[in-house]
């Protein structure tokens, strides 16, 4: 239970797709119930894991508590909501109220407004409504996502270039050029790493597959998913990089959010 050396390192001995998922989500190390759990189930004994509650068998209370907060502004925070208004929504209540309406039991009385809620209405929907585009002042949502903007933009990413297999440039990415280039080859085909992804390794990859050689299928799926980033950046250039570091965003959520963007959206 003491053993800090194995907490920190856990993570290392699952399987490359999963390494990278939780890398991608920040989880950075393993609750302590998970860390005395992995080595039996990874090598395929049964398992009855018997913790307190909250103390971490899937995720602790603290984690949970970071979740709103760390995801909040991404697409996953806005997916989540959307999630639990259409499908955890109590459609019996709903239809209950409706036929109160109906038959007259419950009154309503309606107050149109064209442009923005009402003092009052806004206060109402600050509280339950938790989705800020339908109800915030407009300076306040452009002030959310200057700050958004500003947050990503002082990042640090790493790129990879696909087409030479042999340039790695680690860059803030409001110092990147619209459109950024391979210093080595001038090719504009380049992949954003992962926080914790060895450029080395992914080279060796790379190197095997043009040779013809056999790749292990993790590998594979590492160097497609590369790929596929690199074609992002290819067509859409800076803005592809910073959707792609933004948190909870891979390439499929990013090349629906860029495919839906106005050419000149930020």
């Amino acid at each position: 239970m003491h053993n800090e050396k194995l907490n920190s390192n856990v993570f290392a001995s699952v399987a490359k797709p999963v390494r990278d998922a939780l890398a991608e989500l920040r989880f950075s190390e393993a609750t302590l119930p998970q860390t005395m759990a992995f080595p039996p189930i990874l090598a395929e004994k049964n398992v009855l894991l018997i913790a307190p509650t909250g103390s971490g068998k899937t995720m602790s209370y603290e984690r949970q508590s970071q979740l709103k907060t760390q995801f909040r502004n991404t697409p996953i925070h806005d997916e989540t909501l959307l999630e639990g208004m259409l499908e955890k929504t109590d459609i019996e209540k709903v239809k209950e109220i409706m036929r109160e309406v109906r038959e007259g039991e419950i009154k309503v009385n309606t107050l149109q407004r064209s442009e923005k809620p009402t003092p009052l209405a806004y206060h109402i929907l600050a509280k339950y409504a938790d989705v800020s585009e339908l109800m915030a002042p407009e300076r306040v949502l452009l002030s959310n996502i200057d700050k958004m903007k500003k947050a990503t933009e002082a990042r640090t990413g790493t790129l990879f270039c696909i087409s030479c297999g042999k340039w790695t440039d680690q860059e803030k990415i409001k110092t990147l050029p619209e459109q950024p280039e391979c210093k080595k080859c001038g090719s504009k085909l380049l992949a954003l790493l992962y926080p914790n992804q060895d450029a080395d390794r992914l080279m060796q990859i790379l190197k095997k597959r043009r040779k013809g050689e056999e790749i292990a299928e993790e590998d594979l799926k590492e160097l497609a998913q590369a790929r596929r980033k690199a074609d992002l950046i290819l067509s859409y250039g800076k803005k592809a990089i910073a959707a792609l570091e933004t948190k909870g965003v891979g390439p499929e959520t990013a090349s629906r959010i860029l495919g839906k963007m106005h050419p000149k959206e930020d």
